[in-house]
């Protein structure tokens, strides 16, 4: 997989007609992670390899590995699938994992199927865009204290993660304590624990044998105004 990530390579940069000519040249590469944030350049890449004519004109080596274009935040996940990328990989994941399965579970209902869009649809990107409002609000905040940020957040909430590898200075507590209630994250903490909350009720019922709604089926709704059960 191509990793364009301009702040771990000094500065380089691959602009999408170089990543565009190596998906055509090299068949193996399944895939480019964008850590540059350019939407732009994400647009630009996956209109090139969706198009029916790409994987026919340059098959993969492995057919089961088509060409994803991921993004390497979770800060634009929802419009990024109207301009046809495939998801992202996020460090944010590590620390809310029901809130970020929950985003592009909610980001994927709202997108239109072969017999058009769901009755609701309208509300259902109402909510997939407060959701994508919250995680892009958290991936921001904690994208700026870098990979220590993360780590130091995993050990604190987890009890794994320790400290980076050198040259990477460790995040200090007094930076990890005031990263812990920055509203930012202690909006998307609270989305988390609701979730998770509400996926253990979920795992109580079924092991008890009552049926619990999902779908497109709103069961609870969060403080902020997101249905848990809906999306998770």
């Amino acid at each position: 997989m191509i990793y364009n990530y301009p702040g771990a390579s000094g500065g380089i940069d691959m602009d999408s007609d170089l990543i565009e000519e190596m998906a055509m040249e090299l068949p193996n590469v399944c895939g480019v992670k964008l850590t540059c944030g350019n939407v732009g350049k994400l647009t630009r890449i996956a209109a090139t390899v969706s198009v029916p004519s790409f994987a026919q004109e340059y098959p993969r080596k492995n057919k089961d590995a088509p060409f994803l274009v991921l993004g390497g935040f979770i800060d634009f996940l929802l419009p990024s699938l109207y301009a046809n990328a495939h998801g992202a990989i996020t460090g944010l994941a590590n620390l809310f994992p029901y809130t970020i399965a929950a985003l592009w579970a909610a980001s994927n209902a709202t997108l239109p199927t072969s017999s058009g869009h769901p009755s609701n649809a309208a509300e259902l990107l109402r909510q997939a865009q407060v959701l994508q409002g919250i995680v892009a609000r958290a991936d921001r905040t904690v994208a700026v204290t870098g990979i220590a940020g993360t780590k130091w957040m995993m050990e604190k909430r987890y009890g794994y993660g320790g400290v980076c590898r050198r040259p990477l200075s460790p995040l200090s507590n007094q930076a990890g304590e005031t990263l812990l209630v920055h509203r930012h994250v202690t909006d998307i903490e609270r989305l988390e624990k609701e979730i998770e909350m509400q996926k253990g009720l979920e795992r109580k019922h079924l092991k008890n044998g009552v049926t619990i709604p999902n779908g497109n089926g709103v069961t609870k709704t969060a403080t902020n105004g997101v249905s848990v059960l809906a999306m998770a």
